[in-house]
């Protein structure tokens, strides 16, 4: 009896040590729910990732896809180098990650086009992800085109009032069943190469720019993107001059297409979309050819905003 006794006081005493220890254990996610969470909102704890941008069909998002053989001055580059220059020749690196719901990374580059002035941009896919194909048109601008019984044409910029109005249309022709493709894209950043050809950009995804334009030709206001300013003196023996043009200064700055800048975001949500680089024309900008915004170089990005 004296040892059921012993044996009863044990268990008791057991089951008293397992209730204090569950109480503790509630007790401290108590005051870790109210303390620092593991993982702040609106954080992605995914890893930084690193995509290598190949050379794209010139004619995404582009009227023509004619590409520009003349600097951010308006210089013309030799003919040797028109002839033998291609993107397959540049490399260029981003590496992104979304912090605090942001998308944000750097850019390397080198052996771009020296001296020349590019638009870094997120492109939709209408077809494959059209949820994040919307928010990025949502937050940037359309590129509509219409199918004509045998391809996509008529391609220019349109609006958010034409894609609700349109981008559900029938055509039965269509590969999509679709009357019309909208493909959103979100011009962002940009920047002046030197005149080797080489970049580096430190960027954020919070800026929505309609087109890039020089100091020059257009007056910048109080909502436009921030001055981005080169000097060079690109002379003959650069492979890309055949001409002793002398020093020049040019400055560029991001029209606005949805303000504020620094302030505007795609939504939340998953992304696979491509970021590419777009030649900036400067709407024609000089003498000789001044391109029509042609797509330079694109990669596959895949990220999540929350």
């Amino acid at each position: 009896m004296r040892t059921g006794r012993s044996t009863g006081k044990i268990l008791g005493i057991a089951a008293a040590c397992l209730l204090i220890g569950s109480m503790a254990i509630a007790i401290g996610d108590v005051a870790s729910a109210k303390g620092k969470p593991d993982r702040p909102p609106g954080q992605d704890t995914k890893a930084q990732a690193t995509v290598q941008l190949q050379g794209i069909d010139s004619g995404t998002t582009s009227p023509t896809g004619e590409y520009r053989w003349l600097d951010v001055a308006d210089q013309e580059y030799s003919e040797s180098y028109q002839n033998s220059y291609n993107y397959t020749q540049a490399t260029v690196k981003v590496s992104y990650s979304v912090v605090d719901g942001v998308l944000q990374g750097t850019l390397m580059a080198s052996n771009l086009k020296p001296n020349f002035a590019y638009q870094l941009k997120l492109l939709g896919d209408p077809e494959a992800v059209p949820n994040a194909n919307e928010r990025i048109g949502l937050a940037g601008r359309w590129w509509q085109q219409e199918w004509n019984v045998s391809a996509w044409t008529n391609g220019g910029n349109s609006n958010d009032e034409a894609y609700l109005a349109e981008h559900e249309i029938a055509d039965a022709t269509s590969p999509t069943g679709l009357r019309y493709r909208f493909t959103g894209y979100m011009l962002f950043d940009y920047l002046i190469t030197s005149g080797s050809g080489k970049a580096s950009l430190s960027f954020r995804v919070d800026s929505s720019y309609h087109v890039l334009h020089k100091t020059t030709q257009r007056t910048r206001t109080s909502s436009d993107g921030p001055i981005k300013t080169a000097t060079f003196d690109p002379s003959q023996t650069s492979q890309a001059y055949d001409i002793d043009y002398g020093p020049s200064t040019v400055s560029i700055y991001g029209q606005i297409e949805r303000p504020p800048v620094g302030g505007k975001y795609p939504a939340p949500g998953s992304y696979t979309c491509q970021m590419i680089l777009t030649e900036e024309s400067f709407h024609g900008s000089g003498i000789g050819p001044v391109g029509n915004w042609a797509a330079a170089m694109g990669a596959t990005v895949n990220f999540e905003i929350r």
